[in-house]
């Protein structure tokens, strides 16, 4: 089992297309983990979303993972020195893509995120998309909503999809 750190510099630097972007720090405040991360300035409108939606959803997976582990925790994202005013990263295909790498990470998701096995089939499509099927276990049980737990996880691996060059088409269900 990898620590909660570990869990969430994986999502965050697979959700930014490059390993060693997040750098983070934590601090314990009223028995509870505060994770601050940095990240490069042009990946932050990524990683926040249209209305903090992306980061909203990394914020559900790592209260996911806390639960499992016993302990609450939060995500702060530390805001860049100057606000960004660049160009967006934008969508690249790749022409090197590889689902094993994903199917790495939904496996990240499932082990540090539920306590029964989920089950993921990844299929990549002669169109240049991915379907990803994240099924939870039926008998999984969600301190959360499972429309919010589901729209998390849909949401982080659309994200990462786009930022290693590949448009996902995400279900998760029970």
């Amino acid at each position: 089992m990898i620590s909660l750190a570990q869990f969430l510099t994986v999502v965050l630097d697979a959700m930014t297309g490059e390993k060693g972007n997040a750098k983070l720090s934590v601090a314990t405040i009223r028995d509870r983990f505060v994770f601050s991360a940095e990240l490069p300035p042009e990946h932050h409108p990524k990683i926040i979303g249209a209305k903090g939606v992306t980061v909203d959803a990394v914020r559900v997976l790592l209260a996911l993972a806390g639960k499992k582990m016993d302990v609450q925790c939060s995500l702060r994202l530390v805001p860049p020195p100057d606000r960004y005013n660049g160009p967006r990263v934008p969508f690249s295909p790749s022409l090197t893509w590889k689902n094993d790498f994903l199917q790495g990470i939904c496996k990240i998701i499932a082990e540090c995120c539920f306590e029964l096995p989920a089950m993921v089939e990844i299929a990549d499509n002669d169109d240049g998309t991915t379907k990803v099927a994240f099924k939870l276990h039926p008998d999984e049980v969600i301190v959360l909503p499972d429309q919010q737990v589901c729209g998390a996880i849909k949401e982080v691996l659309k994200v990462i999809g786009m930022a290693n060059g590949r448009k996902l088409n995400c279900e998760v269900f029970r």
